[in-house]
């Protein structure tokens, strides 16, 4: 060996290892063989062969296999997810399809006339063209093969059916409710107290809310929030009290629950401000913070998919019109998420926040 035969230290030690037990027992030409014989192995040895390419090919292998299976998993995981949201799909598609008739029959009742009424009928003469695409997208769906259940734009369709579903879903309860209230059929009750559930959930996580508001739950919004509850419950029970008899019709009580909304919508508003004045270091961390909460109460960050309130007043206004206690609380975590991670600490509900506001009548931000 030498420079047209170059061999690495490792590669010298290993020829003289060859040789060594034989030299020391004095086998002078057996130990000079057994040298020359690894000397010729180590010298001409092909590349494949080296230990440094066999090293490499198993390492290679060993990261190729690891990325079969994780790939395996990812269309696993897709796979299941598709299933789940077709199965989602399926039972509001089941649904609506049952109702059908009834919903026609509703919608025919429904007094157009009605300032409610007459939105919610706008909704309905589109109703029977997206149960036309909830089908198209229902056949798509249960078209896919195993196979294509694992791709990415699978899930995405099985998504946008189980979506389109759960809409209708819900808009064929509003055109049932429209036509049993605004009528005051017998069942408008029930219907009543459809509307008022999205309400009431909002008054009773006011209280958690504002626990969890870092330090904000004394100051003067919060105070402003626990008396619009306080008020406002009373009030609820006096509307129901009322319509029954018959002192205040329909339309005036969504007018008032509308009003109690917005109003709702408002207080938060000034509280979000308050909570991301406590939070909210430097204005960049501000700005970071409003941005991922309207992305976190619009469904456009990340994977969270934009709800519909099965609810008249859902319906009517758009879905960004009100301001809601979940989505400020949903805000919340994102944005105190956002900027705990932006300085590198730790994140966690409880540990700070703020919130953003929009309604369709003001906006605070």
């Amino acid at each position: 060996m030498g420079e047209d035969r170059k061999v690495s230290p490792g590669a010298r030690t290993d020829i003289q290892d060859a040789s060594k037990d034989l030299l020391r027992d004095a086998q002078w030409t057996d130990g000079t063989i057994a040298g020359i014989r690894r000397g010729a192995e180590l010298i001409n040895q092909p590349w494949y062969r080296s230990a440094a390419f066999l090293i490499s090919l198993w390492i290679g292998a060993g990261l190729a296999a690891a990325g079969a299976a994780a790939w395996l998993l990812v269309r696993w995981r897709t796979r299941v997810g598709c299933r789940r949201e077709t199965a989602k799909g399926d039972a509001a598609y089941a649904r609506v399809s049952m109702d059908l008739p009834v919903t026609e029959l509703n919608a025919g009742t429904i007094p157009a006339a009605s300032r409610y009424g007459g939105t919610v009928l706008e909704k309905h003469r589109s109703f029977l063209g997206r149960y036309d695409a909830a089908t198209a997208l229902s056949n798509r769906v249960h078209a896919l093969t195993r196979r294509q259940q694992g791709k990415r734009s699978s899930l995405a369709l099985a998504r946008q059916f189980a979506d389109a579903a759960a809409e209708l879903d819900a808009l064929d309860d509003v055109i049932s409710d429209a036509n049993a209230l605004l009528n005051r059929s017998p069942l408008w009750p029930t219907a009543w107290d459809r509307q008022l559930a999205p309400f009431r959930r909002d008054l009773a996580g006011i209280e958690d809310l504002l626990r969890k508001s870092h330090g904000a739950g004394d100051s003067a919004t919060a105070a402003a929030l626990r008396s619009f509850r306080d008020r406002n419950q009373g009030d609820m029970e006096g509307w129901t009290a009322d319509l029954a008899g018959g002192t205040l019709g329909p339309e005036d009580a969504l007018d008032r629950l509308r009003d109690a909304r917005t109003e709702l919508t408002e207080l938060l508003n000034r509280h979000a401000e308050t909570v991301i004045e406590g939070f909210a270091r430097t204005e960049r961390e501000a700005r970071l913070m409003r941005r991922e909460m309207e992305e976190a109460r619009s469904g456009t960050g990340g994977r969270k998919r934009p709800g519909y309130e099965p609810s008249i007043l859902g319906t009517v206004y758009p879905s960004t019109y009100f301001f809601s206690v979940p989505a400020f609380s949903s805000g919340f975590t994102t944005g105190v998420t956002s900027i705990n991670s932006a300085r590198g600490g730790t994140t966690g509900y409880g540990v700070g926040g703020g919130s953003f506001s929009g309604s369709g009548s003001s906006s605070g931000f």
